[in-house]
């Protein structure tokens, strides 16, 4: 990825206390390295994890940090997608066509190699967010089952006309007018889809609390705008909004979802405040609303990564990665990812625990991120 001059001035690229600006990069494999009418991507302004943490360092509530350990949260771990979806599903498809599915030989993957190949998660954009999770609904299962009629099924393999198919429509008639209406409704049903869950997630941020809070409220409720907003190149293609992972530690799971709703509002008085020197619109109090929608069906096999401390590592689910035979990957402990694969050369990770595992010919490396 590019590297940013920091110089904060008009027309230069913006730093600020979460995020700077650097220019795109990474199109090789969609757009080829013509980036022109591309806005400014956002990376983490130190360069570093990128993590945000709601929960313990944003003023969502006026408990001091060390009160708030116990506090019901989701993580979400941002993805940029750089390669054609298009071309994603072909090569999924056509590897579960001849029973190749990528990942099928990587022992790490488990039960959820049926996934692998299905979204590239190898351009995280390094932002990690973790959210105050609040909601009644503690889960939701919604299927749809399709009648299945054997007579109709019959009479179209067969086809018109026929002596058959006399016999089959005589049948029919005698059977309908000799018994009740209600029971030639009764019919075998069949599995159609299970729909795609959701949940929303809704929490205030304070800007009465202390000065320095301000910018970095405003600078999180542009980010989460920013991010999930498309990214015009040309008059016909574009950069997709993010997408994410989403784990709600003990009860949810999904490797991919995007954000379907997001409103913020302005709560209470609004007053005009500088920001670097920026005139900003500044409430009393934001109030974020935002609603992620499942990719993809539920699963057990999503479902069951929740009896884990630490999810799957989706990155090992990449196209290019999943299908390696002997892979190595990183995992982070309650699914905090971290970017790099172990097989490529893996640097020490300063702060962070650091234990190896073996897997057959596979090594996975679980790093444990620093409290």
């Amino acid at each position: 990825m590019a590297t940013a001059k920091e110089i904060n001035d008009s027309g230069s690229l913006q730093v600020g206390k979460l995020f700077k600006e650097v220019e795109p990069a990474g199109f090789a494999s969609f757009v080829g390295n013509d980036k022109a009418g591309l806005a400014n991507f956002l990376v983490p302004a130190d360069g570093g994890t990128g993590a945000i943490d709601v929960v313990n360092k944003f003023p969502w509530t006026l408990t001091p940090p060390e009160g708030r350990s116990e506090t019901p949260h989701v993580r979400l771990t941002e993805y940029r997608l750089l390669q054609s979806a298009l071309w994603n599903s072909a090569r999924y498809y056509a590897a579960g066509a001849v029973q190749q599915v990528p990942g099928s030989k990587n022992p790490y993957l488990n039960r959820m190699q049926g996934y692998a190949g299905l979204f590239d998660f190898e351009n995280p954009t390094t932002f990690e967010y973790t959210f105050p999770y609040f909601s009644d609904t503690a889960n939701e299962v919604q299927s749809s089952w399709s009648s299945l009629d054997i007579l109709e099924k019959i009479k179209g393999i067969i086809g018109g006309g026929g002596a058959i198919q006399k016999a089959i429509d005589v049948g029919v008639l005698g059977y309908e007018a000799n018994y009740p209406r209600v029971g030639i409704m009764d019919r075998p049903k069949l599995w159609q889809e299970s729909t795609p869950r959701s949940i929303n997630i809704k929490f205030p941020l304070y800007n009465t609390v202390k000065v320095e809070d301000i910018e970095r409220n405003w600078e999180l409720c542009y980010l989460l705008l920013y991010q999930n907003m498309f990214n015009k190149r040309d008059f016909i293609t574009a950069v997709p909004p993010v997408f994410y992972t989403a784990y709600i530690p003990g009860q949810f799971f999904s490797i991919a979802m995007y954000v379907s709703d997001l409103k913020i509002y302005n709560r209470g008085n609004i007053r005009m405040y500088q920001i670097n020197g920026k005139w900003r619109n500044i409430p009393d109090v934001y109030e974020i609303d935002m609603t992620l929608t499942d990719m993809i069906m539920p699963s057990q096999n999503m479902l069951a990564q929740v009896l884990r401390e630490a999810p799957v590592s989706v990155q090992l689910l990449s196209p290019n990665i999943a299908s390696r035979e002997n892979v190595a990957g990183i995992l982070g402990v309650a699914g905090r990812a971290v970017t790099g694969l172990a097989s490529l050369g893996v640097s020490e990770y300063p702060g962070f625990g650091q234990q190896v595992q073996t897997f057959g010919e596979s090594v996975v490396l679980s790093l444990t991120p620093p409290r």
